[in-house]
């Protein structure tokens, strides 16, 4: 089975897998009819992953980076929600906007490092890392 997850699962969140019956079989013929929940935590780090993140075709536009504390956010797709990572993935700061918007400015008050800030909406999800000084 392959599994697809959006938005995207976090280091440490846990993920359920339920199987309700029918007639699915394995790769080598066996039935799933005692399959039962299953439970699976991410322990891949985000730094582990972040490589595979093409921020150049994302779209995501951060000015100025680097950054002090004022940033401004734009995207060509309307987002709803904006969050900012550190490079270990924890999530540091998560604004929701009411209506979707195409930009954002915000203060961060981050100590001087790499970090990542994604753009979602319902469709789909964009990621740009920026440089605080």
């Amino acid at each position: 089975m392959t599994f697809t997850f959006f938005p995207y699962v976090q280091y440490g969140d846990t993920v359920k897998v339920s199987y309700n019956g029918g007639d699915v079989q394995t790769l080598h013929h066996g039935m799933l009819q005692y399959f039962s929940d299953y439970e699976v935590n991410n322990i891949v780090p985000f730094s582990a992953v972040k490589e595979h993140l093409n921020d150049e075709n994302s779209g995501v536009k951060v000015f100025p980076n680097p950054a002090h504390a004022d940033i401004q956010v734009s995207w060509e797709h309307a987002f709803s929600k904006l969050s900012i990572f550190d490079t270990d993935g924890k999530k540091l700061i998560v604004k929701v906007y009411p209506a979707p918007v195409n930009t954002a400015r915000l203060s961060v008050n981050l100590t001087p490092g790499i970090y990542f800030i994604k753009l979602e909406n319902k469709e789909r999800s964009g990621m740009k890392k920026i440089l605080i000084k």
